[in-house]
C-alpha cells in the first residue's frame, strides 16, 4: 500500500481537478436556450471563459478570407505586410471578445479568419476591414472652398464622364485657378463637437441650388450637384456621390484643386430637412499634421453633454502631444478634421489649446460603433488595405446538427468498445471501461482549462482516443494472459504483463503524439482541433492505462492471494 499511496493521491487529485474543470461546461451546456438568454452579460462571459469552447463548425460563426493590397507599399514594406496585418487583426479580434478565433496566412497575400459564435456579419466586416488610419487635418476656410468650387466649375465646362449628367454644350476648357491659400491662421483649440449640418450657410449662388438631379447647369457643371455649403465644405445629395467622385477624378478637376488640398467625404449620410439624405464633403489639407502612429490609447466614455451617448477618448504619446498642442494652439477658431480611413469622422472647432495630448471623437451613433472604433484605434492601423474576397456564415442550426451527429458517433463507438471489453475480458474489462471513462473526463477537462476549441474533427480525435486507450488495455491484458498461461501467480503475471507491454505502448503512443504535434504546428483550424484533442487523449490514455489500472490491480492483489484472474 505504501508505494501506491502517492499514485492514489495523484489519481485523486486528477479526478477532482477534472470534475472541477468540467462543471462549468456541464452547467452551461445543459441549460436551455431560454435560460441562457436570461443570463446577464457578465454571467454569460464567466461561463464562456470557463466552459469548453466550441469551434466554428459546432456553434456557427463566420469564415472570412481577406486579401492584403500591398500595391502602394515599397519593396521593404511588402515583405512583412501580411505578418503585421495578422498581428493587428488578432489584436482587434481579441479585444472584440470572440472565443478561440483562428487567424492565419494563406499564400502570399491572403489571411483566413474564423470567428466562432459570431453572427453579426456587418459588424465583423467593419471591425476587420477598416485600415484604421487615423489622421488629424486642418479644414480649409470658406474663402478657399469658394475659390476651389469656382475653379472646378470653370475647369469642368464641357467635360462629360460616365455616371454624370453634365451638359456638354459649352465647349472648351479653361485653366483652373491654382491660387493656393495659406491654410494656417494664427489661431488655436479645444475640440468641441460640431456637426456641419448645424450651421448651414446660404446657398452658393443667388439663384439657389435646388436643381433637379437631371438638370445640371452648363455653366456650373460641378456646383449644380451641391445643395449648400458650410464653413469648410459643401453638402451634396447622397444620390449624386458617384457623379461628384467621377468629376473629382478627372484631370481637369485635379488641376483646379490646389496641390496642398483635397476633398474628403464625411463618415456617414444624414437627413436634411426638405433635402433628403445628404453627405458632407470637406476641403481639407492634403498632408496630415498628426496620424495614429502617435496614438497610445483609445477608450469609450460618456459624452459630457449627453451621458447616454458614448464618445471615443484618445491619448497621444509625448511626441504626439507636443505636435497636437502646437497644432491646436495655432488654429483656434478653425475646424480640425478627424479622419479615419480617408473619411471625416468629425470636424470640431478648436476652442482652446490642448496641451495634454488628449481629445475625443464625437458624433458616434451607437455604443457598438464607439466600442469598435476604440478597438481598431488601440490595435493600430493596418499596413495596407484589406478586402474581403470570401465570406461564409455557419448557422447555429448546422452546428447543432454537427454536435448531435458527432456526439451520437462518440457514444455509439464508446458503447460498442465497452461491450466488447466486458464480454472478452470480463472483470478486467470492467476496469478497462472505468479507465476509458476517466480518460474522456481528463481530455474534456484539459480542453476546458487550456481554452482550446472543440471542433468536429476534435470529436473525431476524441473517438480515436477511445481506440488508442483500448489498444493499450488490450496489449496489457493479452500480456497478462500469456503470463498466466505459463502458470505464474496472478500477482507476478500482472507485473510481468505491465512490464512487457510498457515499451510497446510507449513506442506506439509517442510516435502518434509526434504526428499529432506536427499536425498542430502546421495544420489549419480543423486539423489543429483534431491534433489538440488527439495529443491530450494520448497522454490521458497512457496515464489511465499504465497508472490507474495498475494501481487497482495492485490494491486487489496486495492483501490476498488470488488463484484466478477474471481476464
Amino acid at each position: 500500500m505504501g508505494k501506491n499511496k502517492w499514485k492514489l493521491l495523484l489519481i485523486f487529485f486528477v479526478l477532482v481537478f477534472s470534475i472541477w474543470a468540467l462543471y462549468p461546461s456541464y452547467d452551461f451546456y445543459t441549460k436551455t436556450p431560454e435560460e441562457r438568454a436570461r443570463m446577464s452579460g457578465e454571467e454569460r462571459s464567466k461561463y464562456i471563459e470557463r466552459a469548453i469552447k466550441l469551434g466554428l463548425d459546432l456553434q456557427g460563426g463566420m469564415h472570412l478570407v481577406l486579401e492584403v493590397d500591398d500595391s502602394e507599399l515599397d519593396e521593404s514594406a511588402k515583405k512583412d505586410a501580411v505578418d503585421r496585418a495578422i498581428k493587428i487583426l488578432r489584436n482587434r479580434v481579441d479585444q472584440f471578445g470572440v472565443a478561440e478565433p483562428i487567424i492565419q496566412q494563406q499564400g502570399n497575400k491572403r489571411i483566413i479568419i474564423q470567428l466562432p459564435g459570431l453572427q453579426d456579419a456587418e459588424r465583423a466586416r467593419n471591425l476587420i476591414g477598416q485600415t484604421a488610419l487615423l489622421e488629424f487635418r486642418l479644414v480649409r476656410q470658406q474663402e478657399e472652398v469658394v475659390r476651389v468650387l469656382n475653379a472646378l466649375d470653370r475647369s469642368l465646362k464641357g467635360v462629360t464622364v460616365e455616371g454624370t449628367v453634365v451638359d456638354s454644350t459649352a465647349a472648351g476648357e479653361e485653366e483652373a485657378d491654382n491660387a493656393q491659400v495659406d491654410a494656417r491662421a494664427p489661431q488655436d483649440t479645444a475640440l468641441a463637437a460640431a456637426t456641419p449640418f448645424d450651421s448651414i450657410l446660404p446657398t452658393l449662388d443667388a439663384e439657389g441650388v435646388e436643381v433637379p438631379l437631371q438638370q445640371i447647369a452648363a455653366d456650373r457643371p460641378f456646383t449644380s450637384y451641391l445643395l449648400s455649403s458650410f464653413d469648410g465644405g459643401v453638402v451634396a445629395d447622397e444620390r449624386t456621390m458617384a457623379s461628384v467622385n467621377a468629376l473629382l477624378e478627372t484631370p481637369q478637376a485635379r488641376r483646379a484643386i490646389p496641390p496642398t488640398s483635397e476633398f474628403l467625404w464625411g463618415h456617414e449620410a444624414q437627413p436634411m430637412q426638405d433635402r433628403g439624405v445628404v453627405r458632407a464633403l470637406y476641403l481639407v489639407e492634403k498632408r496630415a499634421t498628426l496620424d495614429g502612429s502617435k496614438l497610445i490609447d483609445a477608450t469609450t466614455r460618456p459624452d459630457a453633454d449627453d451621458p447616454t451617448q458614448l464618445n471615443v477618448g484618445f491619448r497621444l504619446n509625448r511626441q504626439g502631444a507636443i505636435i497636437f498642442s502646437r497644432f491646436t494652439g495655432e488654429n483656434i477658431g478653425r475646424r480640425i478634421a478627424i479622419v479615419l480611413d480617408r473619411k471625416v469622422r468629425s470636424a470640431p472647432v478648436v476652442q482652446t489649446k490642448i496641451p495634454g495630448g488628449e481629445g475625443r471623437i464625437t458624433g458616434l451613433d451607437t455604443d457598438e460603433e464607439a466600442n469598435d472604433l476604440s478597438i481598431v484605434l488601440r490595435a493600430g492601423a493596418l499596413p495596407a488595405p484589406v478586402s474581403v474576397i470570401e465570406e461564409r456564415s455557419v448557422g447555429p442550426s448546422l452546428g447543432h446538427d454537427s454536435i448531435t451527429a458527432g456526439t451520437r458517433a462518440a457514444i455509439v463507438g464508446f458503447i460498442v468498445v465497452m461491450i466488447f471489453m466486458l464480454v472478452y475480458y470480463q472483470a478486467a474489462g470492467v476496469l478497462a471501461c472505468g479507465a476509458l471513462i476517466f480518460n474522456l473526463v481528463i481530455v474534456l477537462a484539459a480542453l476546458a482549462k487550456l481554452h482550446a476549441a472543440l471542433t468536429l474533427p476534435g470529436i473525431a480525435g476524441l473517438i480515436l482516443t477511445i481506440g488508442m486507450a483500448v489498444d493499450a488495455n488490450v496489449l496489457i491484458f493479452e500480456r497478462i494472459r500469456e503470463e498466466l498461461a505459463k502458470a505464474k501467480t496472478v500477482r507476478s503475471a500482472i507485473e510481468a504483463g505491465y512490464d512487457r507491454a510498457f515499451s510497446t505502448i510507449l513506442d506506439a503512443n509517442v510516435t502518434t503524439l509526434i504526428t499529432a504535434l506536427v499536425l498542430w504546428q502546421f495544420g489549419t483550424g480543423p486539423i489543429k482541433g483534431f491534433a489538440t484533442t488527439l495529443s491530450i487523449g494520448i497522454v490521458a490514455s497512457m496515464f489511465t492505462a499504465l497508472l490507474c489500472t495498475r494501481v487497482v490491480f495492485d490494491l486487489v492483489t496486495a492483501n490476498r492471494q488470488l488463484k484466478k484472474l477474471s481476464i
